[in-house]
């Protein structure tokens, strides 16, 4: 599966549309306000999916694979480019990144836009024994 990335904007009259080959942000960002966004990718599916505010705003199925043969998700040595592309540059702020090397449910990805990343993550170091011992030994 191809990763997923998850992106909060801050749109400061940004007239360009949004769009992942021929999958594209039913509107533009133009607002002032933060506004999450994320995209999935099933590679075995061949299907994409974008979501804005935790809802899926557009999805569709690829019929040309690309880079790769279909059903291949390992790394292409592509350029994987956030806020620029051959359309130009997104005029705003970027905040919170993250790639996943799974393919995110609707619920993850609303619980990841509700309580943030950090609780996206298996693992927390908070009270785990390399922390403490840490800790103690200042």
């Amino acid at each position: 599966m191809i990763p997923v990335f998850l992106v909060r904007l801050k749109a400061v009259r940004n007239p360009r549309p949004f769009f992942l080959d021929n999958l594209r942000f039913p509107s533009t960002f133009v607002s002032d306000e933060w506004i999450h966004v994320a995209e999935t990718r099933n590679v075995k599916k061949r299907e994409y999916k974008m979501y804005k505010d935790g809802e899926v705003a557009s999805e569709d199925k690829w019929l040309k694979c690309g880079a790769h043969p279909c059903g291949d998700s390992s790394p292409s040595g592509l350029n994987l480019l956030i806020g620029s592309g051959y359309a130009g540059k997104y005029r705003g702020i970027i905040d919170d990144v993250a790639i996943f090397n799974v393919v995110l449910s609707q619920n993850e990805i609303q619980s990841i836009m509700d309580d943030g990343l950090e609780e996206a993550f298996a693992v927390s170091p908070t009270d785990k024994l390399t922390t403490t011992w840490a800790s103690m030994k200042q």
